[in-house]
This record gives C-alpha cells, sequence and structure tokens, in this order.
C-alpha cells in the first residue's frame, strides 16, 4: 500500500491539498525507462493530464495532450515510461494506492476514461450555464468538455479564448475551480497577468474579473459540480482592460512563457 500515490521513482511537488478531505494535486515526473509493475488502484478518483512524454498505464500509452479518469477502487495496470514524462496527478481524496488483481467492489467502472486524446479534439461552443444564457457567453470562447460526472456534474474541460477576447465582468461561481493555464497570457483581474505554465485553485464564492488575453490562451479546469455564474459590474473594467491589451509587459508568445507548447490544436 502506498499512501501518498507516489510510487518510488516519482518526481512530484503539491500544488493544493484539503485538509478536510485528502485531496490533492500533484506536478509530477519520471525519467525515462521508470517502472511500476503492480497492478491496483487508488482508492479515490484519480485524473491524469499529460504534459510531456509518454506514460504507460496497462495497455493504455498516453502522450502529451491525454487525460485519463480513474474512479477509486478501478483496477489499472503497471504503469511505465521509456520516454520519461511530465504530468498532473489530480486526486479526489487521500491518494493511496492498493496492489490488487480486481476491482473493488462496487466501483464505477463503466465511469473510467483510459485514455482520451483532449489535444486532437475539436473545439465547441460553449453551451449555456445557470446565470450565463448563450446570448451572454463573450464572443471568441471554445470548449471541449472532457468529463461530466452523471452524479455529481462535477466536470473537467479545456477552454480557448482567441487573441483579443475579454471578459469586463466580474463572476462568481459555487463551485471551487482548478484551473492550469496551458499555453498564453491572461489578465487575471487585479492579480495581474499570467501565463502558461500558472496554476491556480480557487475557492467558491470568490469574485474573479476582468478577464482579458492578447494572445489567447488555453486552459484546463475543473470543479465539484456544475458550474454557475453571477455577474457585477464595474465601472473600471474597461480601463484595466484597454491598459492590459496596450501594455508593452504582456508576453504570451515567446517559449518561456509557454513551458508545454501549443495546446490550440
Amino acid at each position: 500500500m502506498i499512501e501518498d500515490g507516489l510510487t518510488p521513482g516519482i518526481s512530484a511537488a503539491a500544488l493544493s491539498r484539503d485538509a478536510a478531505d485528502g485531496s490533492v494535486t500533484y506536478i509530477a515526473d519520471v525519467k525515462p525507462q521508470w517502472v511500476r509493475r503492480e497492478s491496483g488502484y487508488f482508492d479515490s478518483a484519480v485524473e491524469i493530464l499529460m504534459l510531456g512524454g509518454s506514460l504507460k498505464i496497462g495497455s493504455e500509452t498516453l502522450f502529451r495532450g491525454c487525460y485519463a479518469f480513474l474512479p477509486g477502487g478501478v483496477l489499472h495496470g503497471p504503469m511505465e515510461s521509456d520516454t520519461g514524462a511530465e504530468f498532473f496527478l489530480m486526486f479526489h481524496g487521500e491518494p493511496t494506492f492498493k496492489v490488487a488483481k480486481a476491482d473493488k467492489q462496487r466501483a464505477k467502472s463503466n465511469h473510467a476514461i483510459r485514455n482520451h486524446d483532449i489535444l486532437r479534439a475539436p473545439w465547441d461552443v460553449s453551451r449555456a450555464y445557470e446565470g450565463r444564457p448563450k446570448d451572454e457567453i463573450p464572443e471568441g470562447l471554445k470548449v471541449k468538455y472532457i468529463r461530466t460526472d452523471p452524479d455529481t456534474g462535477a466536470y473537467s474541460l479545456m477552454c480557448y479564448q482567441q487573441p483579443l477576447w475579454r471578459d469586463r465582468k466580474l463572476e462568481v461561481h459555487d463551485t471551487w475551480e482548478e484551473l492550469i493555464l496551458l499555453e498564453g497570457d491572461y489578465q487575471m483581474g487585479l492579480a495581474g497577468m499570467v501565463t502558461g505554465g500558472t496554476y491556480i485553485f480557487r475557492q467558491g464564492h470568490i469574485p474573479h474579473g476582468p478577464q482579458a488575453t492578447r494572445y489567447g490562451s488555453v486552459w484546463f479546469g475543473r470543479g465539484e459540480k456544475e458550474i454557475n455564474f453571477d455577474y457585477q459590474e464595474v465601472d473600471w473594467a474597461d480601463q484595466m482592460i484597454e491598459k492590459y491589451m496596450k501594455s508593452d509587459n504582456v508576453v504570451g508568445q515567446s517559449a518561456n512563457a509557454q513551458p508545454w507548447g501549443s495546446w490550440r490544436g
């Protein structure tokens, strides 16, 4: 039994951790020829997002841009990497791994996503949500829906804001949000500019905005239930956005600002 979910040979840094239920998100990597020979399962669900290299889990090989979701108690085979790999591990509870030869009783194996190539999936228009009907979706926003839990509405997705996209309102959600800026530049309201490689965990009910991007941006995001929107107008939004768009200090195209390459597809 491996208490932290990290087999020897995995280097990892915890980006966020819930003291109440043990949920934790790691950014992790393994070196070439790394192997975990045991089959088994994690007690809690885990999401894996590949940033680079290759990672074989059972019979599936995940490359950059691939995603997997393994519900708690669902068996998966040995893991190995010929090339080395960098990836996110997002555990929905305590990340305990148990060696086993079969699923845990009542595990939701039908919810598993073994290997989804989200990098090559097409972009779609965003659907309407509570508080944000179709006609209020900011122009230039595209989405890739990755996973929606049929019981809780918990979601994982990617969204793309086209160059010069902007949203001048403050917004609030009931759900927490975990966000990874995979590519681009982004004005995150009063927090200022962020670029590729940025990680954010935001509790629910925290206002944020206005938001904009000069060169375009791609985010991976997830939440504990279906997202909703509550908007607030602020009279200083346009001035802040215009200042950002004209600033000589905005970066978003250099290699240094995009550690994981392009995700626009």
